[in-house]
């Protein structure tokens, strides 16, 4: 129903209307929720471009469409680490900037930056982001990112069944 939705803002709204970019970045999110990474990318990096276009860089909408093109460029076969890491860590600062450290936009920035340094192998800087957004209330279902242990849900390594980020 997203692609119809989409299809039709476009065609009424335009393609650079806020709300036929807010449906491309839904549609971006579904796609990475389903684990179709490449749509996801290609549909989160063009809400990305309208949304710069029309809102400005520091938009939250903006910032937004950063986090979920980062996250989804973590999750590409083969990931693109190196491309992801900058707009992640742009996109927290942004939102820590507008929102705070313990806002829960700014902890799913994080989540998602520590994901990204788990994923380069930087276990030092990403269990360090992992404890921050725990201490800051993040919860694993309160973000995209895959829950680590399935059994707890935990992402706390002593847990017996926590196999690392996912």
């Amino acid at each position: 129903f997203l692609e119809e939705a989409l299809a039709g803002r476009r065609r009424v709204l335009g393609p650079r209307h806020p709300e036929t970019l807010n449906t491309l970045a839904e549609l971006a999110r579904l796609r990475g929720d389903q684990w179709r990474i490449s749509d996801s990318e290609r549909l989160a990096r063009e809400a990305l471009e309208g949304r710069r276009s029309v809102l400005g860089d520091d938009d939250p909408a903006t910032l937004a469409s950063l986090n979920d093109l980062g996250e989804a460029l973590c999750y590409l076969n083969p990931p693109r680490l190196t491309e992801a890491e900058p707009l992640l860590t742009r996109a927290l600062q942004k939102r820590r900037e507008l929102f705070g450290e313990d806002h829960p936009q700014s902890l799913q920035s994080l989540r998602a930056l520590a994901q990204c340094l788990f994923l380069q192998a930087g276990m030092v800087e990403a269990e360090a982001c992992y404890r921050q957004a725990r201490e800051g209330g993040a919860e694993p279902s309160a973000t995209r990112t895959r829950t680590p242990c399935g059994r707890c849900g935990s992402s706390d390594s002593s847990c017996s069944g926590w196999a690392g980020p996912m």
